[in-house]
């Protein structure tokens, strides 16, 4: 399934995933909805028991469908909650069908899913890079009373690059910190060449941060930090 952006038969393998699981879980068309957002739609679907004990929001992460999360959506429904779960910026069909790129402001596809579905008390639930998208949204939204993070993810490109030699990523730490294009994107081509992970890794990124170069990207993945927005926080946190 996940194969390479430019591959000719992505759409075709994207387009048989989304049939199969939606079949699996029976998955009705009043169950989907398509969010206005900025020059398109948001992907969502939502689950609703008969006597919701509470609102569940959910979504992934850096290169996550929502379909993905259907086993777990379900779970929490049929513990008795009302679950809606989508695709944000640079996630899923979201991205693929309306190439809206991903943003480090969560907040403000989570805005938009609220203020569709018209839900003022919810637990807000990310998972993966969700981790740090999750606490984003909740630093700004007040609507969000729960988060559940999983998992942690403090900063996004110290995760990125932690696969590095220690020599290589002080070198491109220090490309970066110097606003070094051409160098940091030699170095990260480089690394592409030598390595699938990292062929991968920032191929897909650019791709889900509309980026055009290595650089671009490690500069856009750098705003992926909880650092400054931790202590806005004031929701409990699991």
């Amino acid at each position: 399934f996940y194969l390479k952006t430019t591959d000719p038969k992505k759409e075709e393998y994207r387009q048989k995933f989304l049939h199969l699981i939606k079949e699996h879980f029976k998955i009705k068309k009043s169950d989907c909805y398509k969010v206005p957002y900025g020059n398109g739609f948001l992907s969502a679907y939502r689950f609703t028991p008969e006597v919701p004990e509470g609102v569940y929001v959910m979504f992934g992460g850096f290169d996550s469908y929502i379909e993905e999360l259907f086993p777990l959506a379900m779970v929490i429904k049929n513990a008795g909650y009302d679950v809606i779960c989508f695709d944000g910026p640079g996630q899923g069909s979201t991205l693929e069908d309306y190439k809206i790129p991903m943003t480090y402001k969560w907040e403000e596809p989570v805005k938009a899913i609220l203020d569709f579905f018209k839900v003022n008390d919810v637990t807000l639930f990310g998972m993966s890079l969700g981790g740090y998208l999750v606490l984003r949204a909740g630093a700004f939204e007040s609507r969000i009373k729960r988060i559940i993070v999983d998992g942690i993810l403090f900063d996004f490109y110290e995760s990125i690059f932690k696969q590095f030699p220690d020599d290589l990523k002080a070198k491109l730490d220090q490309l970066i910190f110097d606003k070094n294009e051409k160098g940091t994107n030699i170095l990260l081509e480089k690394m592409m060449h030598e390595s699938l992970i990292v062929e991968w890794m920032l191929t897909q990124g650019m791709h889900v941060m509309g980026c055009t170069t290595p650089y671009e990207f490690a500069n856009k993945v750098k705003l992926f930090t909880t650092k400054n927005i931790s202590s806005k926080v004031k929701q409990d946190v699991l």
